[in-house]
């Protein structure tokens, strides 16, 4: 056989090589394609003299082998790839194979996050193909498409949008207005939209690639469920909780019978679906649907899998905000023991957990356990984030509480400080509700200092802030009253301090009703002015007023109950009623054993805490102004915890040309392309 037959079996052989994993990369087989590829390249560098074709199909060879490392993430081997595809290319008439590779080279920057390098090879590229090809030419198209794919990685998303809109033009131009490549365009424009919270032009891009969508591949393809997904996410966003949980539920119902049960994806649907009673307050309802997904993922993933620490800690969460502590501890606790030897112990989703643990021991009046919970997760947020961090502003807050909780004032006094010093650069000379909030918060220490100009100064100086953004019928504003009261009473202005605590109860009333935390707090300061004007009989039906409103807002052995047995009990020696007090202090003394033996604090102060229940219901119905006035008390604490959470969690489920910055938005998560 002469050499030129010879060649041209090798050539067969090298195209039905190349053949064969074009086969297997379509199907997903990307090692056996990767052998293929090898075993092609390998002949062809055979060969004594390279023919044209096989140049080219070399050429196209190391583009397929760049995708496949794309895929797998192995940038080295995959700028290698398309180093020795961009070495054969190097004359003017391969002007398109050049465009060509420079898209995988700014495929490759893109992954690893080097955006304005990637930028900088996909226009490059653009300037080429607009030099060779027709101004309307779907290679174009796609070139404005990854440039709009960095420009949103970017936030950029003005020059995001106007880089889609170009290349929805020419596809609607080149394809019309029914293809699947278009409905795909509408979508990612719709992402943009939602990036900007610009809800109903992102539902409108959303509806039209639906409508493709279910025309061309009916009503229960995969695609369609994407659609159901984002839809579902913006009504999440807008807090249109029932229509939000209706396109989740359509899509459930797709992945459900495309998959089954025992799927990571629908395990992630019932996850979102969580989230979404959480936020309604359907607490059996989120803890049903997070245990649905929890089962999933323990059966597919195994009982280590961190994906069930996640579950595990927002479990936790809504146990806290059911009251359910033990329950909670339990499911924090479970979280840490997938996270610490997984993480480390300097991870933010470690942080997280001790984070909630710290609430639920709060909660539970078992202080010096929550100020250990707080501090480990202290430590790594300031690791993570440095000093000037709002997640650290809100450990200080916390732990400042507590320690005013307990008497420590000067400790109080330090972490309020440091809190102040991050508002002001965060607000600078801004009324801002967190600095109305701290200012009060230090007016109660000046007060428990006896400092009590100062706290009155303090005290005004928020109300003051406060008025500015809100009006005088908030419950913030209420709880300033008692605590302005609470000071008249001490320099002797008793019917001024009356008159402001009766001000602040019927103001609650009015808004949230009887049975919530600052309605207590203010029969609590009436009665505190009644027993410095020595009006005892006035002031126990107050206390007891308080104590039964406080009983069904917080377990029985918290300590801010066996404070208000003590405080009765007082009224009663001063009416010389003994029995009655000693019943008090009976019941005052076992609470107390019984924190003391879990390690928490006897508590002698006024509260200046609110309980997470109180904030909830305050939340409820306060104006938005309102919640981010309590946004400063502990039921924040478990929103940041479920922020974070979310937010580190779902990153890996965004869109694939989204990367998130810190303090996106979670309805991210639900975003699909």
């Amino acid at each position: 056989m002469d050499n030129q037959s010879v060649a041209s079996d090798i050539a067969q052989q090298i195209k039905f090589l190349c053949k064969l994993g074009q086969q297997n990369h379509k199907s997903k087989k990307v090692q056996e394609a990767l052998s293929y590829y090898s075993l092609a390249l390998e002949l062809i560098r055979s060969l004594a003299e390279i023919p044209s074709d096989l140049d080219e199909l070399q050429y196209d060879i190391y583009l397929a082998v760049s995708d496949i490392y794309i895929q797998q993430k192995e940038w080295a081997k995959a700028s290698e790839s398309c180093q020795k595809a961009q070495n054969l290319v190097d004359k003017p008439h391969q002007l398109m194979k050049i465009a060509r590779n420079l898209d995988r080279i700014g495929e490759i920057k893109r992954s690893c996050r080097d955006w304005n390098g990637a930028l900088n090879e996909y226009i490059t590229s653009l300037d080429i193909k607009l030099r060779v090809l027709e101004n309307d030419d779907i290679d174009i198209a796609g070139s404005y498409n990854n440039i709009g794919n960095i420009y949103c990685d970017l936030d950029k998303y003005k020059e995001s949008l106007s880089m889609y809109e170009k290349s929805l033009e020419i596809y609607i131009a080149r394809l019309g207005d029914n293809d699947l490549q278009v409905a795909t365009l509408y979508n990612i424009i719709g992402v943009v939209y939602h990036y900007q919270g610009k809800c109903d032009e992102s539902i409108s891009m959303y509806e039209k690639c639906l409508k493709i969508r279910l025309s061309q591949l009916g009503d229960h393809h995969l695609d369609v469920a994407t659609l159901y997904n984002n839809l579902g996410a913006i009504y999440h966003y807008q807090s249109n909780y029932d229509q939000s949980i209706s396109w989740y539920k359509k899509s459930l119902d797709i992945q459900l019978s495309q998959f089954g049960e025992y799927h990571l994806d629908v395990a992630e649907i019932y996850y979102i679906l969580g989230l979404v009673f959480y936020e309604q307050h359907k607490y059996d309802e989120s803890i049903y649907i997070y245990r649905r997904s929890l089962k999933i993922r323990l059966l597919l993933l195994g009982d280590n899998h961190l994906d069930a620490a996640t579950l595990y800690n927002n479990l936790g969460v809504v146990y806290c905000d059911q009251g359910k502590y033990d329950e909670s501890i339990c499911m924090y606790k479970k979280s840490l023991q997938i996270r610490l030897p997984q993480l480390g112990d300097s991870h933010l989703h470690v942080a997280v957990s001790f984070h909630g643990l710290g609430v639920v021991y709060n909660d539970q009046g078992r202080y010096d356990k929550s100020l250990s919970m707080y501090n480990k997760a202290l430590k790594i947020y300031l690791k993570r984030f440095g000093d000037n961090h709002h997640y650290v502003a809100k450990i200080y807050n916390r732990i400042g509480n507590i320690y005013s909780n307990q008497g420590k004032h000067d400790e109080a006094f330090s972490m309020y400080y440091q809190l102040l010093k991050i508002y002001s650069q965060a607000y600078g000379d801004n009324n801002h509700p967190e600095v109305a909030a701290l200012y009060k918060k230090l007016g109660i220490v000046y007060y428990h200092q006896a400092k009590y100009e100062q706290a009155l100064s303090m005290y005004q100086n928020s109300l003051q802030m406060y008025m500015q953004i809100s009006d005088d019928q908030q419950p913030f504003v209420a709880d300033l009253y008692n605590e302005i009261g609470r000071v008249y009473a001490k320099l002797g202005r008793f019917d001024d301090a009356l008159s402001l605590c009766q001000k602040s109860l019927s103001i609650i009333l009015n808004r949230n009703g009887k049975n919530n935390y600052y309605a207590a707090k203010s029969y609590e300061y009436m009665a505190f002015v009644y027993c410095i004007n020595s009006k005892f009989d006035e002031a126990i039906p107050k206390y007891q007023q308080a104590a039964t409103i406080l009983r069904n807002l917080l377990e029985e052995n918290h300590p801010q109950i066996s404070k208000l047995y003590d405080d009765m009990a007082d009224c009663y020696e001063q009416l010389d009623r003994n029995k009655e007090a000693t019943d008090l202090r009976k019941k005052s003394k076992f609470i107390q054993s019984q924190l003391k033996s879990e390690g928490a604090v006897n508590e002698r102060l006024v509260s200046c805490v609110t309980p997470s229940q109180g904030c909830k219901t305050v939340e409820n119905t306060g104006s938005n102004q309102d919640s981010k006035v309590i946004s400063s008390d502990v039921q924040q604490t478990k929103e940041d915890t479920k922020a974070i959470e979310d937010f580190e969690v779902f990153q890996q489920q965004l869109p694939e040309y989204q990367v998130l910055s810190c303090g996106r938005e979670v309805y991210n998560s639900c975003l699909i392309l």
